[in-house]
């Protein structure tokens, strides 16, 4: 009898055991739910969320992939035009003019016409500069940018210091261009001197093995309008912002905007520098609720954000 018993108290025990194991796991298992729950609402009370955003996530990565491609066939075109034998000389140095900013409009045809060929070719490029070693315009076409400068030096711009510091190809964030009064970025290459023969040439005091630098100055008005077209479909907002920023395209603006502009959303930047992908945000101000998805991306070592703007 009491073995008997003994043996039902171990199986009562083990049972007893083996339920309150099992409590124990479903405890825990709601308990981390409840916990995962509840950490989901607050990530959405913030305005961050990460998931089911899919269809979003492509039409940016579209509007993405425009735009880089854009920005690096122009480039190429750049590259492949700065090595040509056309401006591998700059020979008429003694001849740039302080008061027409570089050289008269009836001097060196031949680089000019090359240079209007490439802005035909290239209409988010508005206007070229060749520029002398010391930061001097050499030339710049149309000639109308050139002679309405309001000074010869940019040796104080950033594309001038990059494209030094880097000692080749280098692109600015937004900035407004003396050339055409307007916010811009600058694509700047150096011209190598085929006479130089790898020796330094002294000029004004500056020594360089260069010939000058071939700077294309991009406002990117022709994608903003074919955005603008696009964007007046949906209820999408399009915006490439640099990492100051600063906003270059604004598929909204029917007009061409003449000032240089933060972007409206720029705090949503400036808190999250080391995003890596493409993220999501909610934003209630006097304009409404709107989901704003971000996404960096890195053009010439730099970060850029290309940003979509959508209605709740």
């Amino acid at each position: 009898m009491i073995k008997t018993e003994t043996k039902q108290l171990k199986k009562f025990l083990i049972l007893s055991t083996i339920v309150i194991l099992f409590v124990l796991v479903l405890s825990i298992n709601y308990t981390l739910t409840f916990a995962l729950d509840n950490s989901a609402t607050l990530s959405n009370s913030t305005g961050i969320t990460n998931q089911g955003f899919s269809d979003e996530k492509i039409r940016l990565e579209q509007f993405s992939n425009f735009v880089t491609s854009k920005l690096n066939e122009t480039i190429s075109t750049l590259q492949v035009a700065s090595e040509n034998h056309i401006l591998n000389n700059f020979d008429y140095k003694a001849n740039v003019s302080e008061v027409l900013h570089g050289l008269p409009n009836d001097m060196e045809k031949s680089k000019r016409d090359f240079l209007s060929d490439i802005i035909k070719s290239n209409p988010d490029i508005a206007s070229i500069f060749l520029v002398l070693p010391n930061g001097n315009i050499y030339l710049g076409e149309p000639f109308s940018d050139q002679k309405q400068l309001p000074r010869l030096n940019f040796a104080d711009r950033e594309w001038y210091k990059g494209v030094n510091l880097k000692d080749g190809l280098y692109v600015s964030t937004v900035f407004s261009s003396a050339a055409i009064n307007a916010p811009a970025i600058a694509v700047a290459i150096p011209i190598i001197n085929s006479q130089s023969n790898g020796t330094s040439i002294q000029y004004n005091g500056v020594q360089s093995d260069k010939a000058g630098y071939l700077v294309a100055i991009m406002d990117f008005n022709y994608t903003r309008e074919l955005l603008f077209k696009y964007s007046d479909n949906t209820n999408d907002t399009f915006n490439l912002v640099d990492r100051n920023g600063t906003e270059l395209i604004n598929s909204n603006n029917s007009t061409y905007s003449t000032d240089l502009k933060s972007f409206y959303y720029k705090s949503i930047i400036n808190s999250d520098k080391n995003l890596k992908t493409i993220k999501k945000y909610e934003f209630n101000d006097e304009q409404g609720t709107k989901f704003i998805y971000l996404m960096p991306v890195t053009i010439t070592g730099n970060t850029w954000y290309m940003v979509m703007i959508s209605p709740r």
